[in-house]
């Protein structure tokens, strides 16, 4: 789990040229192991983040934070006044660091922000900065949690792999993952949501993913969105969003998602059910609570996968997680035998 300390919470939020801290020695060994955006779900010690919501204001619940056990919140400075805490706090300005000198080492740390979640989204995208792991995005109408679990539990059998807990894949949410980043961590395999236009892009100006999966596109946000071809361009975003020395891995049987390897500047690689695909299934057999089989083919080599993954559909699932977690840049040769090996790893996991 990631820590942060004084010196990264006042960093992380700045915006334009930051300026270097100085943070007193009595508050230098002040940590938080957690960032929270839930007064539910706060644990000793963590960093309470009061967002605006449509329905409530986390300001309203920064008392309740602190009351279990929070050490620090990022607040807007316009409800400073009107906070009322059962500790001793201090205010500290993130725009400048006044109120650091004169905080005592048991206050509660009060981060004055513009607004919290934009605070919440420099925090993030400073944080995932520090460390140089292999970042996944995957997003589709359907199916994208399903596939981050199976690349997850692909990926960890050979390397410490961050994940997405539960649906954490939207603005508010997404950053809280990216906050758990270390060090340690080869791989991070993040579910990327999408309410609006721009959300995804966001989102990938956060993580700053080097490998896009996405899965589909579907009418599942077509009364908000108002047309397919708006989903489709919003999806779009994170395969846009890829660097040129990045992968893009396309779901060939939906054209909606075959025709964003235009608008990549990264490598496209498909797979499906298709033989025009990079990396194409067939011969499917269910085999019930068995799972499913089929042949695997890539270029002239073939291999036929038995897998605990339940339904037809699950094989785009598989194809997506197998193919990426080959990193498709590694050559064709002996492909088909890697995703074997690939699958050996998929073949003992035991669901999400």
């Amino acid at each position: 789990m990631a820590v942060l300390d004084i010196e990264d919470v006042l960093l992380g939020t700045q915006t334009g040229e930051r300026y270097q801290p100085v943070v007193p020695p009595e508050l230098q060994q002040v940590t938080f192991p957690e960032t929270v955006i839930d007064s539910r779900l706060v644990t000793p010690g963590c960093l309470f983040v009061a967002l605006r919501g449509e329905r409530v204001d986390g300001h309203d619940f920064v008392a309740d934070a602190v009351a279990r056990g929070a050490r620090g919140a990022l607040v807007r400075r316009d409800r400073l006044a009107a906070l009322t805490l059962n500790r001793p706090f201090a205010v500290v300005d993130t725009a400048s660091g006044a109120g650091l000198a004169e905080a005592g080492p048991e206050d509660v740390l009060l981060f004055a922000v513009d607004e919290p979640l934009h605070a919440l989204h420099r925090l993030a995208a400073y944080h995932r900065s520090k460390f140089t792991p292999t970042v996944i995005g995957i997003t589709g109408s359907v199916g994208k949690t399903s596939t981050k679990e199976v690349t997850a539990a692909v990926l960890q059998r050979g390397f410490r792999t961050l994940k997405n807990p539960r649906s954490y894949n939207s603005e508010n949410t997404l950053p809280i993952v990216l906050l758990g980043l270390t060090a340690d961590h080869d791989v991070a395999v993040l579910e990327m949501g999408m309410y609006g236009p721009g959300e995804i892009a966001l989102l990938c100006s956060l993580a700053r993913p080097q490998i896009g999966i996405v899965t589909n596109v579907g009418p599942s946000h077509l009364e908000r969105m108002g047309s397919i071809e708006a989903i489709q361009r919003a999806k779009s975003e994170l395969v846009q969003a890829l660097p040129p020395d990045g992968y893009a891995i396309l779901n060939y049987d939906d054209p909606l998602v075959r025709a964003m390897a235009e608008v990549t500047p990264a490598r496209p690689f498909f797979y499906g059910l298709d033989p025009a695909a990079n990396l194409w299934a067939d011969g499917i057999e269910s085999r019930g609570l068995q799972g499913i089989s089929f042949w695997a083919h890539y270029g002239d080599e073939a291999v036929q996968l038995n897998l605990p993954l339940i339904g037809r559909h699950s094989v785009h699932t598989a194809l997506a997680a197998l193919l990426a977690a080959r990193r498709p840049g590694g050559g064709g040769s002996g492909r088909v035998a890697g995703v074997r090996s690939e699958s050996a790893r998929l073949g003992s996991w035991g669901g999400p």
